[in-house]
């Protein structure tokens, strides 16, 4: 149904530089807007016929017998996919005004398909909106619900999703850079994106179900579409003041099921704040065992431990934390370890020989010895008062 704050506007606006009368009637006949104000809801017969009848024009001469209060013109119907809408009248010499008229006639058209398309994307977003909630905020909520909303938007709960949540520097524009993350090759109408309350995109990445949920189709998936954002983002220079906008992909765990597409946002949030800060992808599956320790009551690692340590800590390695902890992320390398502490490799090894001495263990050649050191550097990471050296993201890092 066209709007009669709009048609007013557009009225005002042409008749700044239009000497005849305009008039736009609804759908029922009914004068909506017009240059003469006081026959705004006035019915229009020749209006109402040309919608009843369906037909495409109304030319009215001045030598045409016209009933009381009618007046030569143009009438014209409005139509948008080929439904009349309404209809545009000119009042005038026909000769003069017809031309006019079909032009007024597109732009009411024109401007009307706009109107409609702001009105579907505003109503998708809503029910987007509501969609994200049910998905991601409110525990608990109801599956029928979830799919019913989903339906509506076109997703299937068949498919196979990833969760990426995705990182962009302080001063990306982030609405913009979603606009091109939709706009790649590699983005399917199954893919669902949002942007979430911190200001980070999240986006549910389709997985080829024929390769399954594996590790390894994950990363290709993943891999293959951060490759072409990078690429697209650095065509789109202009979102970034001419600097393609830095950002971090943290990838959670695959999903079938919209009800757990929350455990796996929540998935790659944690990974947001643990993972190690100078990768461009960090994936969750790498940091399986560290997650499941971080679910472990600190009182458990307490009565393991504490005695332990206390004992270690008498032969004096005031360093014992921060070792043991760049040994973890380096992969017990003590190469890279010694890297990220910034201090040798003989001083690396030095220290590693200590914890060996210290707690009898020879984690880089004994799985069991490795684990033990795993759950050791979740106790000394939950106890240490001092901050590590290690550069490590917080929540509002990019």
């Amino acid at each position: 149904m066209l709007n009669a704050r709009l048609a007013t506007v557009l009225v005002d606006k042409l008749s700044t530089h239009i000497d005849f009368n305009i008039n736009i009637m609804d759908d029922r006949g009914v004068i909506i807007a017009s240059r003469d104000r006081n026959r705004i809801g006035n019915f229009h017969a020749i209006a109402y016929r040309i919608i009843a009848g369906g037909e495409d024009i109304e030319i009215l001469h001045a030598d045409d017998n016209l009933p009381a209060g009618v007046k030569p013109g143009v009438n014209l119907p409005i139509t948008h996919h080929g439904r009349t809408v309404g209809v545009v009248g000119i009042t005038g010499n026909p000769d003069v005004v017809l031309n006019l008229a079909f032009a007024i006639k597109t732009s009411v058209e024109s401007i009307y398909e706009y109107e409609m398309y702001k009105e579907k994307m505003a109503r998708r977003q809503g029910i987007k909106n509501h969609f994200q909630s049910l998905l991601l905020s409110e525990e608990g909520a109801d599956s029928t619900d979830i799919e019913t909303v989903a339906e509506k938007l076109g997703y299937s709960n068949r498919c196979l999703r990833v969760p990426l949540l995705i990182r962009f520097a302080d001063d990306a524009e982030v609405e913009e850079v979603l606009g091109v993350m939709k706009q790649l090759p590699i983005y399917s109408r199954q893919d669902i994106s949002f942007v979430t309350l911190t200001h980070d995109v999240l986006l549910y990445k389709t997985v080829d179900s024929a390769n399954g949920g594996t590790i390894s189709a994950i990363r290709q998936t993943v891999e293959s579409y951060v490759c072409q954002l990078r690429t697209a983002l650095m065509s789109a220079v202009n979102l970034q003041n001419d600097r393609t906008p830095v950002f971090h992909v943290y990838v959670g765990t695959v999903q079938r099921d919209f009800r757990y597409y929350r455990v796996s946002f929540a998935h790659a949030q944690w990974l947001m704040a643990h993972a190690a800060f100078d990768v461009e992808i960090a994936y969750f599956s790498d940091y399986v065992y560290r997650f499941i320790q971080s679910t472990i009551p600190s009182s458990v690692f307490e009565n393991i431990f504490a005695v332990t340590v206390e004992c270690a800590r008498e032969s004096a390695d005031s360093l014992l934390a921060e070792t043991v902890d760049a040994l973890l992320l380096t992969n017990m390398s003590i190469k890279s370890a010694a890297a990220t502490l910034g201090i040798h490799r003989n001083t690396m090894r030095s220290r590693m020989d200590r914890i060996g001495r210290q707690f009898g263990i020879d984690p880089l050649n004994n799985g069991r010895d490795r684990e033990f050191l795993m759950c050791l550097g979740e106790y000394l990471r939950s106890t240490s008062a001092r901050p590590s050296r290690l550069k490590r993201p917080d929540s509002t890092s990019g």
